[in-house]
């Protein structure tokens, strides 16, 4: 899979997990800021919204390296099976 990030109207941090030569992206996340909550889609429609505290404010760089990742990791909990 490969990460591509989003242009947003509002300048919100946003990107879409893609399979090679897919005309639909996997997952789709949103980071808002003023929440400090990230959105994920997955591609079967499930969405969950998860609430991102930290002991200190990151910066848009760092949000850029982790917050894709994270997404990532949220759909494929979405995805897997309750135990």
């Amino acid at each position: 899979m490969e990460h591509r990030f989003t242009e947003t109207p509002n300048a919100t941090i946003a990107g879409a997990w893609w399979m090679p030569n897919a005309t639909s992206p996997e997952l789709a996340w949103m980071f808002d800021a003023a929440r400090k909550v990230l959105i994920v889609t997955t591609k079967a429609g499930a969405t969950t919204e998860r609430r991102i505290v930290g002991k200190r404010p990151i910066g848009e760089e760092a949000r850029r390296k982790f917050l894709p990742g994270l997404a990532l990791y949220i759909s494929r909990e979405l995805t897997q099976p309750r135990k």
